[in-house]
């Protein structure tokens, strides 16, 4: 797993981005939880995909949820329990 910030030149907002890696349970959704580099002023927009070849066969989809100043769930869900790499951004204010 890796993360990053962006030092952006919109005055205010702070990207952060990286990756990370869950080894699934088949058929169920499986969560891990990401910390951010740098805590954002308020919740940030932040979204997921998969660094995948199968998807809508064997990967079967990705999310987040309890997102905060401070990081947030990611889950994805397969047909086998083949690690799976996401790939995230967060968006917000600093």
């Amino acid at each position: 797993m890796f993360n990053r910030e962006f030092d952006s030149t919109l005055r205010g907002i702070l990207f952060q981005y990286g990756r990370v890696s869950i080894n699934p349970v088949e058929n169920k959704p499986t969560m891990k939880h990401v910390q951010f580099p740098k805590s954002f002023a308020g919740r940030p927009c932040t979204v997921v995909t998969p660094i995948t070849s199968v998807p809508g066969t064997v990967f079967l989809g990705a999310g987040v949820s309890n997102i905060s100043n401070d990081g947030f769930d990611a889950y994805i869900t397969r047909t086998n329990t083949t690690e799976t790499i996401l790939a995230w951004i967060a968006i917000g204010p600093v």
